[in-house]
């Protein structure tokens, strides 16, 4: 009798909103110093299951499956779309236009050929004769220079030295002015948004997920 009467106390107690929690405190001092037990906490109770009717979920799953497919049939159709590369646009368009760009070859007859090869005969030539007097006359520079250098350095070592030197002053170059550009005083900037006009290419993956209809029976 006294187990049944526990019993239905203990169970009338849970009902209970504001239960009186015993808290413990254990301190080695007056104060400040204080060890303290965290309270007991009851716990949450569980959420309630939301009933999700199965025909809306299986036609949910079969919309996307639809949706899935359309896209894989795409693919199939015109294959994988590509980042386009901007600077093979005008290349494109070029191509397009290859026959309306082509032209004719021009026949040349056989005394304009004639006339070509000799005047290009004559050029090399030329040019040949050009570059060997050119030679010639750096190397009689360079002699005259190394017999000059040799004379003054029989006279004197310090004016030698001096003759070898780099001459910066053949090559002077003086620039003056600011490091950086000054702001301008009376400039207001005019208020505005930036927008990125940025063109961006997210490569999807398409998954098919497995659609199972489970539907429970009820009793």
């Amino acid at each position: 009798m006294s187990a049944s009467v526990n019993a239905m106390f203990s169970r009338f107690s849970r009902l209970c909103i504001n239960q009186a929690i015993a808290v413990r405190t254990v301190h080695t001092q007056v104060s400040p110093l204080l060890f303290k037990v965290s309270e007991q906490l009851c716990a949450e109770p569980m959420k309630k299951k939301k009933k999700v009717d199965p025909m809306k979920q299986f036609a949910k799953e079969a919309k996307k499956l639809k949706k899935i497919e359309r896209e894989i049939r795409r693919l199939d159709k015109k294959g994988r779309i590509l980042k386009p590369i901007d600077e093979l646009d005008s290349v494109r368009r070029l191509s397009k236009e290859l026959e309306l760009r082509k032209r004719e070859r021009t026949v040349l007859s056989f005394d304009e050929m004639e006339n070509r090869v000799l005047l290009y005969k004559d050029w090399t030539r030329y040019k040949a004769q050009q570059r060997r007097l050119d030679c010639i006359t750096l190397r009689r520079l360079q002699n005259s220079q190394t017999k000059a250098l040799d004379e003054l350095r029989k006279e004197s070592e310090d004016l030698y030295q001096k003759a070898i030197q780099i001459d910066e002053g053949m090559l002077a170059l003086n620039i003056t002015g600011p490091l950086s550009t000054p702001p301008i005083k009376s400039f207001e900037p005019t208020d505005g948004e930036y927008v990125d006009k940025t063109r961006k290419y997210d490569e999807t993956e398409i998954e098919i997920p497995k659609i199972e209809l489970t539907s429970k029976r009820r009793r």
